[in-house]
């Protein structure tokens, strides 16, 4: 999973329509701005919904004309204020567009609207850009405001434009008879944050990217995926939302499909009319973002040697990584023990962090550690590069003394790929150096750009660069969601 950072820098004023439960919003006279309680999901049709955020307003898959015969559309009159920009549609700054189908996308409406819009930004897989340049016949006056995305499966890009976050998560369309369709779903804006999920499905390529909008105070998804306790669980746990919304109800099925769902997600509330749902509300209800708490047993310590026998770590914590390999722990009261194997060759990083910094351990043929600060604006920084050193795979006296003088230079060592086991490392860390509060990410690869970690893991911690082994900034870790450590007495 790759993660690109983009900053468009639009100076655009924010002014929001009101947006109470369940009422229409009223037009807003420009400059002004509605009250925070009053932030919410205005639903339209089909996938079709107006966002009133505390940065601005964002309308999501909502120009979409007609659109197909079996679906939903916004009401004819609604549709004509819509893309004319009257009223509280003329305070949208920002316009987004999860694919080209004919249900969420027209081109002669997205034309319309930015046209007679002039403070509006579109952002949408480039598909759909293309789309517009070649059906519009006003592409030139709007081109400038127009920012085409390239976010493949398993890629995250983030932006920021008319001064709204927006992070685009590129997750694969079902299949289907017009591919291929680029595809993406949206996190968008600071705090609170709303989810548009687009038309994925649980096994598309790239859903491993859900866990970057983890904590959403609203997460829309198509109600179909919602199928069951497994799936509904899938949701949760990647996205840990407030409040969940089903929409995409084909025409005259909303009373079918509410009782549907309401006996395979009871907790989830479908969208079928249009009406409106307070981000207060759901901000209010939102579960914490933390990642799992992992226990550490406390035992003998294990001899590093690169061979994580059953006996040597007997009681050990393990757990899975996720895409093959496991990681186990231990401490003896001085140091935490992690042994790390993938099930092949290859090389391990420990990730750990705290509120303000971030240390990457890194053991493939050497040795070598960098530290990452966290700047004002949340990024992570570093001034250092990866030093590598201890290359000698031998378990001599000379070695050993210098892997003893290394964990006394740097408060951790680690056996290097050769020794032992094929594609196994084992750590010692010092806990005399680790932050009071400490979260911790293991990963191990063989291929830089496919790494298996735990726990599931949506920052740069799989950056490939930096799983290579080269440090650069800026990076995007969230060690909140890394799993806390508490250690057994």
């Amino acid at each position: 999973m790759r993660r690109t950072m983009v900053l468009a820098s639009l100076a655009l004023v924010a002014i929001l329509p009101g947006c109470g439960r369940a009422q229409q919003p009223e037009p807003i006279a420009a400059g002004s701005a509605a009250p925070a309680g009053d932030h919410g999901v205005r639903y339209l049709a089909n996938e079709g919904v107006l966002l009133s955020l505390p940065e601005g307003n964002v309308l999501i898959d909502g120009l979409f004309g007609d659109g197909l015969p079996d679906y939903p559309a916004v009401e004819a009159a609604t549709r004509d204020s819509l893309e004319r920009g009257l009223g509280a549609f003329g305070a949208i700054d920002l316009v987004l567009v999860t694919h080209v189908h004919r249900d969420h996308f027209q081109a002669r409406a997205v034309e319309r609207y930015l046209t007679l819009n002039p403070r509006a930004h579109l952002v949408a897989p480039r598909q759909v850009a293309d789309s517009l340049r070649i059906l519009g016949s006003e592409y030139a006056r709007i081109e400038a405001r127009v920012h085409p995305l390239d976010a493949p499966p398993g890629e995250i890009v983030d932006l920021e434009v008319a001064g709204i976050p927006v992070r685009a998560l590129g997750i694969a369309h079902p299949p289907s008879r017009n591919q291929p369709v680029e595809h993406v779903a949206y996190v968008v804006g600071r705090e609170p944050t709303v989810a548009h999920l687009g038309d994925l499905g649980l096994g598309s390529a790239g859903i491993e990217t859900l866990m970057a909008g983890r904590g959403v105070a609203v997460a829309l998804v198509p109600y179909w995926i919602l199928d069951g306790e497994e799936s509904v669980a899938r949701i949760e746990e990647a996205l840990v939302p407030g409040c969940m919304l089903g929409f995409h109800v084909a025409r005259g099925e909303g009373e079918t499909v509410r009782e549907w769902l309401g006996e395979r997600a009871p907790g989830a509330r479908l969208l079928s009319e249009p009406s409106t749902v307070s981000l207060a509300e759901c901000a209010g209800t939102a579960s914490s973002a933390a990642g799992p708490r992992l226990v550490v047993p406390r035992g003998d310590p294990p001899t590093l040697d690169g061979a994580t026998g059953d006996t040597e770590w007997e009681g050990a914590a393990r757990v899975e990584l996720d895409a093959g390999g496991e990681a186990r722990f231990v401490h003896d009261g001085a140091r935490l023990y992690v042994g790390i194997g993938g099930g092949g060759e290859g090389w391990s990083h420990v990730y750990l962090g705290s509120a303000d910094t971030v240390r990457v351990l890194h053991a493939s043929a050497a040795l070598g550690s960098v530290r990452y600060g966290r700047a004002a604006d949340g990024s992570w920084h570093t001034g250092d590069t990866f030093v590598y050193e201890l290359p000698d795979t031998s378990l001599s006296a000379e070695a050993e003394a210098a892997r003893a003088a290394y964990m006394a230079a740097h408060g951790w060592v680690a056996t290097l790929s050769g020794m032992g086991e094929p594609g196994t490392q084992e750590f010692a860390i010092d806990l005399g150096q680790l932050p009071t509060a400490v979260t911790i990410a293991v990963l191990h690869a063989s291929d830089p750009a496919a790494p298996s970690a735990w726990p599931g893991l949506a920052d740069d911690t799989r950056r490939p660069e930096l799983v290579r082994g080269d440090a650069f900034s800026p990076l995007a870790f969230d060690p909140e969601i890394w799993a806390e450590l508490e250690f057994a007495e």
